[in-house]
């Protein structure tokens, strides 16, 4: 979740992605970090709780929480996107901790001189900086992928933040089949591979959705 909103952000603290794609992508990120920590599992498109008890981290317990208190098995698409929708405002929990640990900072500025709005600018690059590099790594098949790595890539290429990492158009390319490549390989760990085409599925769904909605009618 911390590694996925620092890429999202660029370093003068601005988000790369409008808000939609990000709260979706970080709704995306809970559901694939509570797979990882073998709290959820994706079977039939559905969100089923396996271990309901505490991660130790409390942001997450709160949705894994909300999750097992439904009566039901709902679909991945239905999590991700009313977990979206917590996530307009809870997912600066996550950015006030990484603004305490001094890897962002929080800064007022207006635009035009009128209108106030925020940014969090990079205090700290190290943590991102490594992220990046085990990812570039991955993709240049300097490193073995990891499940946590490969939801990553995948989290970004679905919210279009992999040009982030590979802004060359030949590089970025290469990486997003790649990533597909490296998405396919995992399909003997059903688990994984569910969660992630799931997952991914619905907040491209959900990216596209709010683009084609500010986009002026071809009419007009």
């Amino acid at each position: 979740m911390e590694s996925f909103l620092l890429l999202a952000l660029d370093n003068k603290g601005k988000f790369l992605i409008d808000s939609v794609s990000l709260n979706h992508g970080v709704a995306g990120a809970v559901l694939m970090k509570l797979t990882i920590l073998k709290k959820i599992k994706v079977e039939r498109r559905r969100v089923h709780v396996i271990d309901a008890s505490d991660t130790g981290i409390a942001f997450l317990d709160q949705f894994l929480h909300y999750i097992n208190a439904s009566q039901k098995p709902k679909r991945v698409r239905r999590w991700v996107h009313k977990l979206a929708a917590r996530l307009k405002k809870r997912k600066y929990t996550i950015i006030a901790n990484l603004i305490e640990r001094g890897i962002l900072k929080k800064d007022k500025n207006k635009f035009l001189g009128i209108i106030p709005y925020t940014v969090y600018p990079t205090v700290d690059s190290s943590p991102e900086d490594e992220v990046r590099s085990h990812l570039l790594d991955i993709i240049r098949s300097k490193k073995e992928v990891d499940p946590k790595s490969l939801m990553l890539l995948s989290l970004l290429e679905a919210t279009k933040l992999s040009k982030a990492l590979f802004s060359r158009r030949k590089e970025h390319k290469y990486a997003r089949k790649r990533i597909k490549a490296l998405t396919r390989e995992f399909e003997t760990n059903s688990i994984i591979h569910a969660t992630i085409k799931e997952v991914c599925s619905a907040v491209i769904t959900a990216s596209t959705s709010a683009a084609v909605a500010v986009s002026p009618r071809s009419d007009e």
